[in-house]
């Protein structure tokens, strides 16, 4: 038996929809009314790895060389996180961005075989690879995160992450106003490392708002996978916090208590919300943080085909 989470169809993804009241859903999202499975939402998969693959992936993050991490920084040169490109570059932004595409590892593609496995989960089945072909490796420190932002126009509308060594809350903000006509990604602001997605130090577009508290919160446990596809992908903006633990207030907001499958941390935020319900504010149970890595995989729709592909053009 395997001690991972196995999804192959739409419909066994569907049993992982993260259920969110239908009055969060912003009134201009586009959304079908009825979505086809696995479509139009959030997907929360705990343990998507085994232990074993794990503590693999974490070893493997972190003997890559020097010269493949990337260190971002705000505007005032504060420090976010550290993190590493796989499956190539992605070059411009919005549309225009082009990936120029180089090989995944073995730790992405044979053990374990992360690409392989989301591609199963139908998440990407109508993308132009039906796969990932683009990876981000994130550090996050406790106490760093990264500013709510959507990832804009570049990859098809579904991102998938996996979640190592700590847990994390995402989470999920509203646009304040209904978004201009044109307007491209919170990541389309001429900035070149928001081009790159979740990573990149982003910031909503010029001339955009967004609702100063988040919506909801999804908690990602170690091991776990989130998927997002659609209307989610497209209407929410995302973000982490950054803080050193979560407490009450920011637990209070987790929709996905559920889903986890960690028995003692579910039976903890369930308690929370049940405090925060009772209108009691004095729960005093938190969860720190630790180092976490992030593998947030997408499929950058326009690929360079390389000298050859510029040569055939030519003819």
């Amino acid at each position: 038996m395997a001690s991972y989470t196995v999804v192959k169809t739409p419909e066994e993804l569907e049993k992982y929809r993260v259920r969110i009241p239908d009055d969060v859903w912003p009134s201009t999202s586009t959304r079908a009314s009825q979505p086809s499975p696995g479509q139009d939402g959030f997907f929360y998969i705990p343990a998507f790895v085994s232990e074993d693959e794990e503590r693999y992936l974490i070893q493997k993050i972190q003997d890559a060389p020097q010269p493949k991490w990337k260190t971002l920084q705000n505007r005032s040169g504060q420090s976010l996180c550290r993190l590493q490109y796989w499956g190539g570059q992605v070059s411009s932004r919005g549309e225009r961005s082009v990936l120029i595409p180089e090989s995944f590892p073995d730790f992405m593609t044979k053990f374990p075989p992360l690409i392989e496995r989301i591609a199963q989960t139908s998440a990407f089945a109508g993308s132009a690879h039906a796969s990932p072909n683009h990876c981000l490796v994130n550090e996050y420190l406790p106490g760093q995160g990264i500013l709510p932002h959507e990832d804009g126009a570049a990859y098809w509308p579904a991102v998938a992450t996996v979640s190592v060594a700590s847990h994390t809350l995402l989470d999920i903000y509203r646009w304040a106003t209904e978004k201009p006509e044109g307007a491209e990604g919170a990541d389309d602001d001429g900035s070149a490392q928001a081009s790159q997605g979740d990573a990149a130090a982003a910031r909503p577009a010029r001339g955009k708002a967004r609702e100063q508290e988040a919506a909801f919160s999804i908690l990602q446990e170690p091991r776990s996978l989130l998927i997002t596809t659609g209307a989610a992908y497209r209407d929410f903006l995302h973000g982490i916090a950054e803080r050193t633990r979560d407490e009450a207030a920011h637990l209070a907001k987790v929709v996905n208590v559920a889903d986890l499958r960690d028995v003692d941390l579910r039976a903890k935020v369930d308690g929370v919300i049940a405090s925060s319900r009772d209108g009691d504010e004095t729960s005093h149970d938190v969860l720190v943080r630790e180092t976490r890595y992030s593998l947030t995989f997408r499929d950058v729709e326009k690929v360079s085909k390389g000298l050859a592909g510029l040569l055939n053009k030519k003819r």
